[in-house]
């Protein structure tokens, strides 16, 4: 890894690495960062699995490929070549979609996840060709909350069930990761209690990561770079 900052990309989840306890604007609106190794952009409710695809209902991938093109009209906000790229992308897949999909299309939950991810990745891969240094950030533990019928953090499945389709999903990412000079951080066994359900000390809401994870963030971007 080369020097910082780390320019972090996705959805509501990149407002982690903007060092505060709250969703940070929507791009281009810039992000209150507080930590001086890491720039937040977040992107809005974008789907993993849909980054590969034009013309989606929340446009994630021209919305990606306009904030990396370095002739956006908002030069202060730009992301120099051969920078380090961290995608957040791939928690609201594995709390609301995977297991649905699973379900209605009568396929295993293990081929749907890889297709997730696999998708996923090869956007990965052309971040990658752009030139940038990318890193993917692990999907968090599921929340240990139900939301039946909740509009803003919908949910399919239990929490160990989720937490199933997430481990798989990161092990995808990983695995993809060691073969194709990408680096996978990831803290989502340090964030589970030892029945297997999500330890949600560490979160700030019922979805979101607090700052009391941040040392086990940067502990294990540490060791990726090692």
């Amino acid at each position: 890894m080369s020097n910082y900052p780390i320019y972090c990309i996705g959805d509501s989840h990149v407002s982690f690495f903007s060092g505060e306890d709250n969703t940070q604007p929507l791009w281009p609106k810039p992000s209150q960062d507080r930590l001086p190794f890491f720039k937040s952009f977040r992107l809005g409710a974008i789907l993993a699995y849909n980054l590969v695809e034009y013309n989606t209902q929340m446009k994630g991938r021209e919305i990606l490929f306009t904030l990396l093109d370095r002739g956006i009209p908002v030069p202060e906000r730009s992301i120099p070549p051969e920078s380090n790229v961290l995608l957040c992308f791939g928690e609201i897949d594995c709390r609301a979609h995977l297991l649905k999909q699973a379900e209605q299309q009568k396929r295993p939950v293990e081929s749907v996840v890889e297709e997730c991810a696999n998708r996923y990745f090869s956007v990965a891969q052309e971040v990658k060709r752009l030139g940038y240094d990318v890193f993917l950030w692990n999907v968090i533990p599921s929340t240990r909350f139900e939301f039946v019928g909740n509009k803003e953090f919908p949910t399919y499945g239990a929490c160990l069930e989720r937490n199933y389709v997430t481990r798989l999903f990161n092990d995808n990412l990983d695995a993809a990761c060691a073969t194709n000079d990408i680096t996978f951080v990831s803290i989502f066994d340090q964030l589970l209690a030892l029945d297997g359900l999500t330890n949600m000390d560490f979160y700030r809401d019922k979805v979101h990561l607090s700052q009391k994870a941040m040392p086990l963030a940067l502990n294990a971007l540490k060791l990726s770079a090692t």
